[in-house]
């Protein structure tokens, strides 16, 4: 049997399993070691589930923390403690009330088409392609919105890049086991 080409996936294509159905599989986890068992018990006093699942699952979330902080015990308890305070503030992972997801498609209205940072897709092996397009900005128009609009706007669009980095990673992903 000739070998299959491989070509990158769009994210049209996979946007309604992620965003409608949820993630099917869950992300492929790091072996766990002492460092992520550390951590996981300094922070069991904050740690909730639906943030470790948005960090990529129960070893995941905290080797990312680790590594963004070179394994510095320290920095990746305080970093991690941030986000889980920061999200929860905002309301991120929580359920949220009909007159907030009205303002957000409102914001997501009005920031979208000027945002320049676009997710393409899938390389090869399965990374998520971002990109900015440059050439498309509107500073003018940009500026004439709110900033907490903006700011609203970006942390669900983070959110959502958070979502698509896990479905690249679940393990019916795994670029070892299928052609992308």
């Amino acid at each position: 049997m000739a070998e299959q080409e491989k070509v990158a996936v769009k994210v049209e294509d996979v946007e309604n399993e992620v965003f409608n159905k949820g993630l099917v599989q869950e992300p492929i986890q790091p072996e766990s070691n002492d460092k992520i068992e550390e951590l996981r018990k300094r922070v069991g006093d904050v740690i909730y589930d639906a943030f470790v699942v948005r960090y990529g699952g129960p070893n995941r979330c905290y080797e990312r923390f680790l590594i963004a902080r070179d394994w510095d015990m320290e920095k990746a308890e305080k970093m991690i403690r941030h986000a889980i305070s920061f999200r929860l503030e905002r309301n991120l992972d929580g359920n949220r009330k009909e007159e907030e997801l009205d303002r957000l498609a409102e914001y997501k209205e009005q920031v979208g088409p000027l945002w320049i940072l676009r997710s393409w897709g899938f390389s090869t092996e399965g990374y998520l392609l971002i990109y900015a397009r440059v050439s498309k900005v509107n500073l003018k128009s940009f500026l004439s919105i709110p900033e907490d609009n903006i700011k609203a706007f970006y942390l669900e669009w983070l959110t959502n890049v958070f979502d698509l980095q896990n479905y690249s990673n679940a393990s019916i992903r795994d670029p070892k086991d299928q052609v992308w």
